[in-house]
């Protein structure tokens, strides 16, 4: 399996927050540190520790819960959680999270690093759009988004995807303009 935004994110800090706690508490801290509840139902609390454990692992994505908390949010609670005065610490996170803030330093690393897990669960939290990618049918044809075809031409595929014109040297086109697309 791929690895997640979160499996990343959360193994880059576990390196220097995790301490000898079991992966799933410290997941589960993660996301007490940036969600602040707005009522007494917690999703963060409601949620397995085998779910936290899956999350850091990359074995199950974060959306669910990131749906749950993505309206509340706290970077500041966050950064206070992360800041630290160990030199070897704030050198490793800046080195770590600098694929992300090319201009990370000691001064900002904090805000970065809480912006970073911020955006993880806003994108998990988004909702998920239906990949419309079609496959080619026949003649080496690339594979092509339905997107592109609607605002570009105006046209949808009606053939089926896979599908083969009935008749040998079929010259109808596969194609139509529909105006309710």
């Amino acid at each position: 399996m791929a690895d997640t935004e979160f499996k990343i994110f959360a193994k880059r800090l576990s390196t220097k927050y995790r301490r000898n706690r079991k992966v799933e508490a410290f997941a589960k801290e993660l996301f007490k540190k940036i969600y602040l509840p707005e009522s007494e139902d917690d999703p963060v609390d409601e949620t397995l520790p085998r779910t936290y454990k899956a999350y850091y692992y990359g074995q199950n994505d974060i959306s669910e819960l990131a749906s749950k908390i993505s309206g509340s949010l706290d970077t500041g609670n966050f950064a206070e959680y992360i800041q630290t005065d160990s030199d070897d610490t704030i050198e490793y996170l800046c080195d770590s999270f600098r694929p992300w803030f090319p201009d990370i330093d000691s001064s900002n690393y904090c805000a970065c690093i809480a912006e970073r897990f911020k955006d993880i669960i806003d994108h998990a939290a988004a909702p998920k759009t239906k990949d419309t990618t079609l496959a080619a049918t026949s003649g080496g044809v690339p594979a092509i988004q339905m997107a592109t075809l609607k605002e570009k031409y105006g046209i949808g595929l009606v053939a089926e995807t896979g599908s083969v014109c009935p008749n040998d040297g079929c010259q109808k086109s596969l194609f139509t303009y529909r105006a309710d697309l």
